[in-house]
């Protein structure tokens, strides 16, 4: 397991006792089709208030390069500027796993949307004892919600409008 920033220093088993191990990644699957996630993933990020910097189907540049997968991949970058922006200037390291990734991947057994979450990434790069943390952890909180509602969002598909 991938470390996490969190609110705790102990990362030892003894030091977690009976807790459920962190998630690294959110992934849900869709009865949704391929194309519906895709299409639908500019009217999501707009929904969680983020932007994407980049767009790419990772399978088919793969099977250009003469390597074919088994899976469609559709891989989205993407970011809310303000969070992006104050983190990167607590710890400029934090670029290494800045902006977000979202995965749609698809093969013959179905659809499933994943990213991994802020947390997991911000671990690889931190330190447990970093001094940022405390203002750090407010940040990555809000991104690890915003992911999950960005996954939740696109395996459920939209929402119907609510009349008042």
């Amino acid at each position: 397991m991938m470390p996490r920033v969190q609110e705790q220093q102990g990362n030892s088993r003894e030091d977690r006792g009976t807790q459920e191990p962190r998630r690294a990644v959110v992934e849900r699957t869709t009865r949704r089709s391929w194309e519906e996630v895709v299409t639908d993933i500019p009217a999501a990020l707009g929904e969680v208030r983020v932007d994407s910097l980049a767009q790419m189907e990772l399978s088919a540049w793969l099977e250009r390069m003469g390597h074919p997968v088994p899976f469609r991949f559709h891989v989205t970058e993407f970011c809310r500027a303000s969070c992006a922006a104050r983190a990167l200037c607590l710890r400029p390291e934090l670029a290494y796993v800045t902006p977000c990734r979202l995965v749609v991947r698809g093969s013959d057994e179905g659809v499933t949307v994943g990213v991994l979450l802020p947390s997991a990434a911000a671990g690889l790069v931190l330190r447990p004892d970093d001094e940022a943390l405390p203002s750090l952890l407010p940040l990555v909180r809000v991104m690890d919600q915003v992911s999950e509602r960005l996954v939740d969002r696109l395996a459920e598909g939209p929402h119907p409008a609510t009349k008042d």
